[in-house]
């Protein structure tokens, strides 16, 4: 009886052990993963770059309800005068849906100069490369455009998108843009249009996952397109410099750091 209670706790510790060094690894892997996942977005000199090149001012904030997340966004020249800005959300959260949006960056790295020009045509890619590697009932919401200084217009196609806020100048209100179409990955033969609008001095545009506008607070009432677009444009008073950047910590010291779903919010102005 002495041999079984010794060797019973014996075990018992070796497991407690085992267990302490997996947590700490997978600790320590999710912490490497996070570091991969938040270089995937531009850095800010980068994006100081691309100002210079292109005339528009871009900035972005991701905070994700786990250690990682399906969010990813990015932002890249494409010639003098014109600016390409990705972002997309894919289903899920955590490790699956991270590894997705690696893949779908990935993709977007590697893409032709002519997809990168024409936003439909580069949903359309990524659409039936998504199909053939995401697992079914997987899928992703997304938006591209291209920001063109030379035209001053803003041409754009959206994958099921939230509807992005555009606001013609510092004075005028965000108002919601067409979001809708197709999921990316989720159908063979889905197909996009592409939408211009003007973009003149003064014009913003503000990008966000459907985390935003989702979340509930206290008494249960969701935020909605209305209540964002006020925390944004007095995020966009308070920090003219990152308004994305304030508009996530705005939204985190309102609705708690343990949000439900990922968050992503990319703000594009054209300087007056």
């Amino acid at each position: 009886e002495f041999i079984t209670r010794v060797r019973y706790h014996l075990e018992r510790r070796a497991l407690v052990d085992e267990l302490r060094s997996f947590r700490r690894r997978i600790e320590r892997d999710l912490s490497q993963a996070r570091a991969l996942q938040l270089a995937l977005a531009p850095e800010a000199e980068a994006l100081a770059q691309l100002a210079q090149t292109s005339g528009f001012q871009v900035n972005g904030a991701f905070h994700s309800s786990d250690e990682i997340g399906g969010d990813v966004w990015t932002a890249f020249e494409i010639g003098d005068d014109r600016a390409g800005v990705f972002v997309a959300d894919l289903t899920g959260h955590g490790i699956p849906a991270a590894i997705n949006a690696f893949r779908l960056h990935t993709l977007i790295s590697r893409a032709p100069r002519s997809d990168l020009d024409d936003p439909a045509r580069l949903l359309t890619h990524l659409n039936a490369r998504l199909k053939e590697i995401l697992p079914v009932g997987q899928y992703a919401t997304a938006f591209y455009g291209v920001f063109d200084r030379a035209e001053g217009v803003l041409r754009y196609a959206s994958a099921g998108a939230p509807s992005p806020l555009f606001r013609l100048g510092d004075a005028e209100p965000l108002e919601p843009l067409d979001g809708s179409g197709m999921f990316l990955g989720a159908f063979n033969e889905a197909e996009f249009d592409n939408k211009t609008l003007p973009f003149p001095p003064g014009a913003s545009l503000l990008l966000y996952s459907d985390g935003f506008t989702e979340a509930r607070d206290p008494e249960g009432r969701m935020l909605g397109e209305r209540g964002l677009a006020q925390i944004a444009i007095a995020a966009a008073e308070a920090a003219p410099q990152d308004p994305a950047g304030r508009l996530a910590k705005d939204f985190v010291d309102c609705f708690g750091e343990r949000v439900d779903d990922d968050l992503t919010a990319v703000w594009v102005r054209r300087p007056a």
